[in-house]
């Protein structure tokens, strides 16, 4: 017989590659750790380290500190270029350094002038509001300085025949121009005999007080004098 011919040897299985090893590995890793992250849950313990990070649970603030807690602050709005808003900010903050002063020019100072509205409105005016505004135009042109004109603004008056009713304030004032005039005797006459003839309590007391201040102001009584005398006035 002829002799056997042996069976050929089974070839042997290739080396599996090194990527599809680590891919193995990997996956069974990731499996123990699910398997570990469960049966921790059902236990109700802590995990164990493993290559993920947990997360805390988050923190419920308390009203003390959210009371205490620093507020922000808020962001100012920037007003638009050009407005007035901005040329305010840019000039308190950064003010050139050769800035020019812008001159302003001085209030004007508003006076009744009464000599400039008589011939056309005042003069048809009822007496009595034409001696009142008398009164007030006389009174701002001796503060302004202009006593001639104090004189013109009665004239209008005596010229109409009502100057009757406002001849004290007449006469009050025809004392201060003579005192502007450095005529202290003429003046001094007036006042004094209103001070003690007038029945009217204003002008009587206002004569009173100015024959005082030109007392004191000529020398002609000394100053604990005429304090004494202007505190009778005052309790008169």
């Amino acid at each position: 017989a002829p002799p056997a011919v042996p069976a050929p040897a089974p070839a042997a299985a290739a080396p599996a590659a090194p990527e599809a090893v680590e891919e193995e590995e990997e996956e069974e890793e990731v499996g123990e750790a699910a398997q570990a992250q469960a049966a921790a849950d059902a236990a109700g313990e802590a995990p164990e380290a493993t290559g993920t990070i947990p997360v805390p649970p988050a923190k419920e603030e308390t009203t003390e500190e959210v009371r205490d807690a620093p507020v922000a602050e808020t962001a100012k709005p920037v007003a638009a270029p050009g407005t007035p808003e901005a040329t305010n900010t840019a000039t308190t903050q950064a003010p050139a350094a050769d800035a020019v002063a812008v001159p302003v020019a001085p209030a004007i100072k508003r006076q009744f002038n009464f000599l400039n509205f008589n011939k056309s409105f005042i003069r048809y005016y009822p007496p009595r509001i034409r001696q009142k505004l008398a009164i007030m135009g006389a009174d701002a042109y001796l503060r302004s300085g202009q006593p001639e004109k104090s004189v013109m603004v009665y004239e209008t008056l005596n010229s109409d025949g009502i100057l009757q009713g406002v001849q004290p304030y007449a006469e009050y004032m025809l004392g201060t121009i003579a005192a502007s005039k450095k005529k202290t005797k003429e003046a001094l006459k007036i006042w004094d005999r209103m001070s003690r003839q007038q029945e009217d309590p204003y002008i009587r007391a206002r004569a009173r007080f100015s024959a005082i201040m030109l007392r004191l102001d000529r020398g002609m009584i000394t100053t604990p004098e005429a304090v004494e005398q202007l505190e009778r006035l005052r309790m008169s």
